[in-house]
């Protein structure tokens, strides 16, 4: 009581109640209204759908829906252990819905995507190149290339892997740790090499072949001309040296075109100038990202004396045919029957049926479907003492082509 006897009424406190966003009682997500309502485990509300849940879950959503009749899932709320971030992506992957207004930091992600199996969804079903959740993995790779690949390679999400690749390029190996090498697992870990491998190796390739020397002429004869050779040389050995994968074709333009400051014949400029066009060209078509995984299969066909045959399966994007006809394939077989207007080369029986030793990738590969990837086989024949030195081989070839 106050002091003028009149009563004091204590109001009781406002309880705050927090509600998803998008996972709200009126939402249209469905064209029934919800059913259910999942708490969080810092108590915010989802609205959802029994039955969605369950047709995208094997295991009744972690058994928290009940499916007996006698107990229906009907107007129930059932306690999540997770956080409302991390069970808003969730939601978000189960009704194929982009959470890209949340912002969610890459760790909510990285932990929504290790959640998903709890729940009976399989991530790799999931999370592929045409998905929402897909994208806005992607989006951090810039800024966490190794934590988005690695996220890729514990889920075996190729696409996710493969457009992570290319922002790899610049990670020094030497600071892999047994932690990170471990987490990644062998398959995507041997990928993550074979790609840095394969283009140093490729660069130093690029470099090896000199200007090409013009006819001679009054004031510049052959000899005059091995001095732009040695340039070049000691210029490509300094680059080769340090054969980044992430080399740009910037810095290999700014390295070589001072070469051309010690010359004073016209046609020696013009070469070294050709020269570096081209390989600036051929560097920029090197392949940044490596090959799907059912992209690229080795299989012995057969062994005789000292050749090893060697089949390959490669899927190209068709917006690389154009950059894949500007190479040659030496002595490469290919099945007889094959013809322009097929999409698909059928094993042969016989893969030294027919030995060409020099034939343009554009004559067994037809582009008349341009939104869809083009699957193609080739047949290659090494001259090698060891299988380890046929593989090498092959392996150069590959990266000198894609």
């Amino acid at each position: 009581n106050s002091n003028d006897g009149s009563p004091i009424w204590d109001d009781p406190p406002e309880q705050i109640v927090s509600i998803s966003t998008t996972f709200y009682p009126g939402s249209s997500l469905d064209s029934l209204p919800p059913d259910l309502a999942l708490l969080s485990s810092d108590s915010v509300f989802f609205y959802v759908h029994s039955h969605i849940l369950i047709a995208s879950s094997t295991n009744d959503f972690h058994s928290l829906i009940p499916t007996s009749s006698s107990k229906k899932a009907s107007h129930m709320v059932i306690n999540v252990p997770d956080l409302s971030p991390v069970l808003n992506i969730i939601l978000h992957v189960i009704y194929d819905l982009s959470a890209s207004q949340y912002s969610p930091s890459f760790e909510t992600l990285a932990n929504a995507v290790d959640r998903l199996s709890t729940y009976g969804i399989n991530p790799k079903q999931r999370i592929t190149s045409n998905t929402p959740l897909h994208t806005l993995l992607l989006s951090h790779a810039p800024l966490y290339p190794l934590d988005v690949y690695t996220l890729a390679a514990k889920h075996d999400l190729s696409d996710l892997a493969v457009s992570t690749s290319p922002h790899l390029l610049s990670f020094q190996l030497s600071t892999l740790t047994d932690e990170m090498a471990e987490a990644m697992g062998p398959k995507y870990l041997r990928r993550m090499f074979f790609l840095h491998i394969g283009r140093s190796e490729a660069l130093k390739r690029l470099l090896l072949q000199p200007p090409h020397p013009h006819a001679p002429t009054p004031f510049c004869d052959f000899t005059d001309q091995k001095t732009l050779t040695r340039a070049w040389a000691l210029a490509s050995a300094y680059l080769a040296w340090d054969a980044r994968p992430d080399l740009s074709t910037g810095f290999l333009e700014s390295a070589l075109a001072p070469l051309a400051e010690h010359l004073s014949c016209g046609l020696c400029k013009q070469g070294l100038n050709d020269r570096i066009k081209n390989l600036i060209v051929q560097w920029s078509v090197v392949k940044v990202c490596f090959l799907y995984e059912q992209t690229l299969r080795l299989m012995f066909l057969h062994g005789r004396e000292r050749y090893k045959f060697l089949f390959v399966s490669i899927q190209s994007c068709p917006d690389r045919i154009q950059q894949l006809n500007r190479f040659k394939i030496p002595r490469c077989t290919m099945h007889p029957s094959f013809s322009e207007t097929h999409k698909r080369l059928p094993l042969a029986p016989d893969p030294a049926a027919v030995f060409i030793r020099s034939m343009s990738v554009a004559s067994f590969i037809h582009a008349s479907d341009s939104s869809t990837s083009i699957p193609f086989r080739i047949w290659c024949s090494f001259h090698c003492t060891s299988t380890t030195e046929c593989i090498r081989r092959f392996y150069r070839f590959l990266c000198t082509i894609f």
